[in-house]
């Protein structure tokens, strides 16, 4: 959530201490082989989350009903290349 909430305009510090306490936390061999997903089935799909209206509080039936432009959805699909590189290449653990 750390990186999405950035990149939907979140306080980087606040996003920085989250990812370097991860970071510091974990062991090297944990932390190499996290499973770090962005979007899942069993969350908001991230290019939703990051290019479009939130579906926090709302029902199956309206979410079902919203699809993304061509412009949020290019939008979205950038969004989610930078937070991956985000994941893939945190500063500090190394």
């Amino acid at each position: 959530d750390a990186v999405l909430n950035f990149l939907k305009g979140g306080d980087i510090r606040q996003s920085a201490e989250t990812i370097l306490s991860i970071c510091e936390n974990y062991p090297k061999p944990a932390l190499d082989c996290l499973m770090n997903f962005i979007s899942t089935h069993d969350t908001e799909r991230a290019i939703t989350a990051l290019a479009g209206e939130s579906c926090e509080g709302k029902d199956r039936y309206w979410q079902s009903g919203r699809r993304l432009d061509n412009y949020h959805y290019e939008q979205g699909v950038l969004m989610l290349k930078l937070a991956y590189a985000m994941i893939f290449y945190p500063t500090g653990c190394t």
